[in-house]
């Protein structure tokens, strides 16, 4: 039988704001919060464990360690600096849960953009795992909608960005996006390039295949999201020509009903699965996630949900102490023997 894994997710924003301004992305048009306090977290963190998430992803926009009102809040909450709270929050995560505390285990993964050597030292003894998406191969999106007003994504910067976290062993998730004015050529270029930058680096374990939705207030909020035959097409492609060492994921949490044709195409992974974020809880996922998996079932194919880091890339690499000890306290524990029955059943909703 063929199989698929994913992981269930909870995304916390700890801020949106941005340097630059994607079309697809909203940061930029939408309201930001102030970072969130260790109270905060701790109570996220609490909701993401009671609905059976394995890994909480926190977000923020590229570019703005300077920015004023960043480095103010950071300071003012106790810290030098952005990176030093992102690497607190970090270590917030990975030392509270574990089956001696009767707790689910938790491990945070960055997704931020692009990272500065020094600051992925002091962030590396707490980072289990960050992503960092080329986005696209196109170059000539920068004078299009998706990239017009953010420089920092042509291929050679991103490439540039990806090597940071490969001198240091980083475990790290890349990939493109499919579907925001690209050329089919790039999906192929895109794949092409991580496979020669994994051969001298080994540090990518996933290449992410990330689907159009417009956003509201977005710059390409009315443009139509990709079609299922494009999103599969690209699979297909990618699938070619990447390194069999490294995942393929399609993010299917909007679109479960693909999950057999993107295993058919060449896919190992359908992504994260959002069980909630820092808004909103998702009540409809475990539903979602249930029938995905009885429908993919009845074609010959077994779904499971995995590990933030796979065995199979963690045994070729030595982790930072903390990392390892969460990985542990991970594999000790089993849903309904840390005090939650799992999903959204454990907080009576």
């Amino acid at each position: 039988m063929q199989s698929l894994t994913y992981i269930p997710d909870f995304q916390i924003v700890l801020t949106r704001r941005c340097a630059f301004d994607c079309g697809y992305c909203n940061f930029r048009r939408t309201a930001t919060p102030v970072l969130p306090s260790k109270k905060q977290i701790v109570r996220l963190m609490q909701t993401a464990r009671r609905l059976g998430a394995r890994e909480i992803t926190l977000v923020g926009g590229e570019g703005i360690a300077h920015l004023q009102e960043i480095v103010s809040t950071a300071r003012y909450y106790g810290f030098a600096s952005w990176f030093d709270y992102v690497k607190f929050v970090c270590e917030t995560i990975l030392d509270a849960g574990g089956p001696q505390q009767g707790r689910r285990p938790l491990l945070p993964r960055l997704e931020m953009g692009p990272v500065s050597l020094t600051d992925l030292v002091k962030l590396k003894p707490f980072l289990p795992v960050m992503t960092l998406l080329i986005h696209s191969a196109d170059d000539g999106l920068q004078s299009r909608p998706a990239h017009a007003h953010a420089p920092q994504k042509t291929l050679s910067q991103r490439l540039a960005a990806l090597e940071l976290p490969g001198q240091l062993g980083i475990p790290t998730i890349t990939g493109i996006m499919v579907g925001i004015g690209e050329e089919r050529g790039s999906w192929e270029r895109a794949a092409q390039a991580v496979t020669n930058l994994n051969k001298r680096m080994g540090h990518i374990q996933n290449f992410v295949i990330r689907p159009f939705y417009p956003l509201p207030y977005s710059a390409m909020a009315k443009q139509a999201p990709v079609s299922d035959e494009v999103l599969i097409d690209a699979v297909g492609v990618v699938r070619g020509v990447l390194d069999k060492k490294i995942m393929l994921t399609v993010e299917l949490q909007h679109r479960p009903h693909l999950a057999a044709a993107a295993a058919k195409a060449g896919a190992d992974d359908l992504g994260r699965f959002f069980l909630g974020d820092s808004d909103r809880l998702h009540f409809e996922m475990p539903e979602s996630i249930e029938k995905m998996i009885a429908d993919a079932r009845a074609e010959g194919i077994e779904i499971t949900e995995r590990m933030p880091l796979t065995d199979n890339f963690i045994r070729r690499r030595e982790l930072p102490q903390a990392v390892s000890m969460a990985l542990a306290r991970c594999r000790q524990g089993n849903d309904g023997k840390d005090g939650s029955s799992g999903h959204l059943e454990a907080i009576g909703m």
